[in-house]
């Protein structure tokens, strides 16, 4: 059960069952599993490198994370950066911000109504 757990996240991240992955031109592989667990959407996403004052332009663009849908995001700016800073606004306006998170080893961010989790 585990091994079919695994090769459904690894199909849901883009990756063969060899266990080969996609990676950015440096080597790193900065796609995330965003899962909207809430009971509302997720408007926005946006993720800067932590060298940057202010965070990028909305990943989403016009589309959103209806509640229990989940997107693939890839953080990959053109820089060797691994570490950004993260934010997610609801459809209420509420946000999730988290900071200085490693996108090169983060499989997973969870949101929910009251909390996140991220899986690394």
């Amino acid at each position: 059960m585990k091994h079919l757990w695994a090769l459904a996240c690894a199909a849901a991240l883009g990756l063969s069952a060899s266990g080969a992955s996609a990676s950015d031109p440096d080597g790193n592989d900065r796609r995330v599993l965003v899962i909207n667990e809430a009971s509302i959407a997720i408007w926005e996403l946006r993720g800067s490198n932590i060298s940057r004052d202010t965070y990028e332009e909305d990943i989403l663009g016009s589309e959103t994370i209806a509640p229990g849908d989940t997107r693939v995001i890839n953080f990959y700016d053109g820089t060797d950066y691994c570490r950004y800073d993260l934010k997610v606004t609801m459809r209420t306006g509420r946000e999730v911000i988290r900071r200085d998170v490693d996108v090169c080893r983060l499989v997973r961010w969870r949101i929910r109504d009251g909390d996140d989790q991220l899986e690394f």
